[in-house]
């Protein structure tokens, strides 16, 4: 499933227009990047959590044998709850 599909089903199940659902998805979108950019974490309750984890600077060798250095990064990062509930959504 990709963003357009979510926007369908989106616009099916809630009775919106696709350009509502689009900017609906995009909003929420925008917000979890906008938390994620401040370094925060974003919980959504009975599905998982989005959160920062900061990757040290390290060396690589590369396949020509060469070695190059991987510079010190935040990557986002999502973990499912244990228990989350699958929703039972008809299409």
């Amino acid at each position: 499933m990709n963003k357009s599909d979510l926007i369908q089903v989106a616009a099916a199940k809630t009775g919106l227009s696709q350009q509502q659902a689009r900017e609906c998805l995009d909003a929420f979108l925008g917000a979890i990047g906008k938390e994620m950019k401040d370094g925060g974490e974003v919980v959504i309750t009975d599905f998982g959590r989005f959160f920062t984890k900061k990757m040290p600077q390290r060396t690589v060798t590369l396949p020509d044998g060469r070695s190059s250095v991987v510079l010190e990064r935040e990557n986002v990062k999502f973990k499912a709850f244990q228990n989350m509930k699958l929703y039972n959504v008809k299409y």
